[in-house]
């Protein structure tokens, strides 16, 4: 008879603000360091500390107006997981989780349980505090609320260890966003009109909940049936996260290779037009 894993401990580091080339190297840095014994699986919740760019590992530098960006002081990273663009602001709530499957109960078993489980957890969560019904597209990436997306997940696994990181916005769509991401050199902003109606907010369902008052729910209903610790950093993740903030910050990374296809706006997905090239 095969025995289930024993549930897992969870370290939780509580909501902090980091740069975006911090949080970029501080998620490698865990994938590291919890594959090798160093730190326990581990959920932090995070925000940028200023309006920032993450575009996806396999998406084309050319995605990025990198000259009003330059202009205007905004930074931009390039992440290792999949997906699209992201322009985030501190009114973005991000949630990291990174664990071994060989430690995990049978929910964690593998990246899709694990990822399926995280976006149980936050459609959950936006019902319960918001009221609403929140549902998917097909791939379960985006989190939609009304037909239009308030929330979205990505995943990477590499040596044993997986990574899932959700993003909530908690308020509204900005014209900026869609003036510094393109999408098959289309300026998006053209289609700022449909492009915010296509996403919502917390905010716009609950004007009242503050972030901090929003956060404090959303962890509780993250970690609600799990066993877990409230922690910080070791000085191994410290350590490991201050060498891999070199290679965020250098240039060669962030621009990548120019063979990379346009992938646009992480938020474009439910636009009711045509952006062919």
């Amino acid at each position: 008879m095969i025995q289930e894993k024993k549930e897992v401990l969870w370290r939780v580091i509580p909501l902090q603000d980091y740069d975006i080339h911090a949080l970029h190297a501080l998620e490698d840095a865990l994938l590291y360091t919890v594959e090798r014994g160093m730190s326990p699986p581990t959920i932090i919740f995070a925000r940028v500390s200023e309006p920032s760019i993450s575009i996806a590992c396999h998406q084309n530098i050319n995605d990025v107006n990198r000259e009003l960006c330059s202009c205007l002081g905004i930074p931009l990273a390039r992440r290792k997981t999949g997906g699209r663009g992201m322009f985030l602001t501190p009114e973005h709530l991000i949630v990291n989780v990174i664990g071994k499957p060989e430690h995990m109960d049978v929910r964690f078993r593998d990246i899709p349980c694990l990822y399926a489980w995280l976006y149980a957890k936050i459609t959950q969560a936006l019902q319960e505090i918001l009221g609403v019904l929140t549902t998917t597209d097909q791939n379960h990436s985006n989190i939609i609320v009304n037909n239009q997306k308030i929330g979205g997940l990505s995943q990477l696994q590499t040596q044993g260890v997986m990574l899932v990181h959700g993003y909530v916005r908690y308020a509204k769509a900005r014209p900026l966003e869609t003036q510094c991401i393109r999408f098959n050199n289309h300026e998006l902003i053209t289609y700022f009109e449909y492009f915010s109606d296509s996403a919502t907010s917390v905010q716009e369902h609950q004007q009242s909940l503050g972030f901090f008052d929003f956060y404090d729910k959303f962890a509780t209903h993250v970690l609600k049936e799990l066993k877990y610790t409230y922690g910080s950093l070791n000085e191994s993740d410290q350590n490991e996260a201050r060498k891999r903030q070199e290679q965020h910050r250098r240039e060669e990374w962030i621009i990548g290779t120019p063979d990379l296809p346009s992938k646009g706006h992480c938020d474009q997905t439910s636009i009711k037009f045509s952006l062919e090239p």
